[in-house]
């Protein structure tokens, strides 16, 4: 059993037409109560604990308290589903509850969902990130509040913001109604180089659509990427 594993039983879970939006939330809380089991046992075999306690026995050996919080929170809201305190669970929930997870396990792995996994909740796999080289991409797909940049003159800062701002226009589409703050780059022209091409592409993809339902993103820490 690994990461994999869970990432096809969320998937099969979630695709599932034969059974209710409820029933599917209800099994997804299955999965990762069996997830962190996994994760304290190291295999499916062993003591089974409840959610919670196999949470806390995770972050009392990780110490990772920031991520557990964001763990209480979808925990709880799913909780709610096996006690019958929530119901009639519509899709956009549902779909937030999978994406959630989803990353969850992203998070406490550092293995990417296959394919499959993330085109389930609607991604698609975009190709603007071709044009960029290793090091100007993970700096434009890091997820963290500040991303500390080190390089010199002309070696394509301007080009990774431009970059960048396309990211999360694309990303918008995960999450329509998250409010963003984006500082300008004193070389404006830079900003004229590469939107018109990609914005149609954002657009298409759900950027532009403000229909979706808010939900709660993952925190993430600062990161120090170096643009070659």
């Amino acid at each position: 059993m690994n990461t994999q594993t869970f990432y096809d039983r969320l998937r099969c879970c979630y695709l599932d037409t034969g059974n209710s939006n409820d029933a599917k939330a209800f099994f997804m809380r299955q999965i990762l109560e069996d997830y962190f089991n996994f994760l304290n046992n190291g295999s499916d075999e062993g003591e089974k604990l409840n959610f919670a306690s196999a949470q806390a026995l995770w972050m009392e050996r990780t110490g990772n308290y920031r991520l557990s919080r964001e763990i209480t929170y979808i925990r709880q809201e799913l909780n709610k589903v096996v006690h019958r305190a929530k119901t009639d669970i519509s899709n956009n929930t549902l779909r937030a509850y999978y994406e959630f997870t989803v990353r969850i396990i992203n998070l406490i792995s550092n293995d990417m969902p296959d394919e499959a996994t993330m085109a389930a909740y609607g991604y698609v796999k975009d190709t603007y990130l071709n044009d960029l080289n290793e090091h100007q991409r993970d700096a434009v797909i890091d997820s963290s509040k500040i991303v500390y940049v080190n390089a010199g003159p002309g070696t394509g800062k301007t080009h990774l913001l431009v970059y960048k701002i396309i990211d999360l226009l694309v990303k918008e589409r995960d999450n329509v109604n998250e409010k963003r703050e984006i500082n300008s780059c004193h070389r404006r022209h830079g900003l004229r180089l590469l939107l018109p091409a990609h914005l149609s592409e954002a657009s298409q993809c759900g950027a532009c659509d403000h229909g979706g339902q808010q939900r709660k993103p993952a925190e993430g820490a600062g990161g120090s990427v170096s643009a070659g």
